[in-house]
């Protein structure tokens, strides 16, 4: 009983730190993604056979210092040159007092489209290119 519990306690702490290892980041959310669905899943891009313009404000706790603000852009459009759809997204992510934590991403995205008898299939590719600037300067140290 002493072994196996043991052994667990080992495992848990094994799979807490491998887990800290892959846990890159996470992207802004938004409320209404049906409206920039190219943020959910770049295989969209292209889709709905027409061209799309999408613009997503966040603000989250605007009266409280140190909160989040987020801005996005999704255009995508349908191509037959290309047997797919293209689109571009540009992400402004800003958190923290003054703005501390900054990102800025651009992407690029390509979704071939297959068509099938009854269905379709999309292959989706996102190039992106991803900035974080963190200004010490604006930062806050307590003894």
């Amino acid at each position: 009983m002493h072994f196996y519990r043991d052994y667990c306690s080992l495992l848990l702490c094994v799979s807490m730190s491998l887990s800290f290892g892959i846990a890159f980041g996470q992207d802004p959310s938004f409320s209404q993604l049906q409206s920039n669905v190219m943020l959910i899943n770049p295989a969209y891009a292209g889709s709905s056979g027409s061209s799309q313009l999408a613009l997503s404000h966040r603000e989250q706790w605007p009266n409280l210092s140190g909160n989040f603000t987020s801005y996005a852009l999704g255009i995508d459009s349908y191509a037959r040159t290309v047997s797919g759809g293209l689109g571009f997204i540009a992400i402004q992510d800003q958190a923290g007092i003054s703005n501390t934590l900054s990102s800025t991403s651009f992407s690029g995205i390509y979704n071939y489209t297959k068509k099938l008898r009854n269905s379709v299939i999309h292959f989706a590719m996102q190039a992106t290119y991803l900035q974080k600037s963190l200004y010490w300067s604006q930062c806050t140290y307590r003894d």
